[in-house]
C-alpha cells in the first residue's frame, strides 16, 4: 500500500509538472499574443522617430547651406562696398596730388612775382600773372 501511495504521489507530481509545463506555455502564448500589437506600433513608432531624425538632420542642413548663402552674398557686397570705397580713395588722393602740384606752382608763381617785383622796384614796370590759377595782385 506504501508502494502504492508513493506511486500515486509519483503521477500526481508527474501530472502536476506536465501542467506546470503546459500553463507556461499556454502562458508565454497568451503573453505573445497581447504583446504581438504592441511590438507592430513600437516598430512603428521607432519608424517613425527614425524619419523624424531624417528630416530634422535634412532640414538642419538646409538651413545652415542657407545661412552659408547669406553670408556670402552679405561678404560679396562688402567686398564691392570695399572696392568702391578703395576706387573712390584712389581718385580723390589724384585728385589731391593733382591739386597739391597745382598750389605748388601757383605759389612759386606768386613768390617768383614777388621777387620780380620787389627786384625792378621803381623801374615803373607793371608784372601781372596770367589769367588762369589764381589772380595774384602785389
Amino acid at each position: 500500500m506504501k508502494r502504492y501511495y508513493r506511486q500515486q504521489i509519483e503521477d500526481l507530481k508527474n501530472t502536476y509538472d506536465e501542467f506546470a509545463k503546459q500553463r507556461q506555455i499556454d502562458f508565454d502564448k497568451l503573453l505573445d499574443q497581447r504583446l504581438a500589437p504592441y511590438e507592430e506600433e513600437l516598430y512603428e513608432k521607432d519608424l517613425q522617430i527614425q524619419e523624424l531624425r531624417n528630416k530634422q538632420a535634412s532640414f538642419k542642413e538646409e538651413v545652415i547651406e542657407e545661412a552659408k548663402a547669406s553670408a556670402q552674398k552679405e561678404i560679396d557686397e562688402h567686398d564691392t562696398q570695399i572696392n568702391r570705397l578703395k576706387e573712390k580713395v584712389d581718385e580723390l588722393g589724384k585728385q589731391l596730388s593733382k591739386t597739391q602740384s597745382e598750389l605748388r606752382g601757383d605759389v612759386g608763381e606768386v613768390n617768383l612775382l614777388k621777387k620780380i617785383k620787389d627786384a625792378f622796384e621803381g623801374c615803373g614796370d607793371i608784372f601781372t600773372t596770367p589769367a588762369r590759377g589764381f589772380l595774384v595782385e602785389i
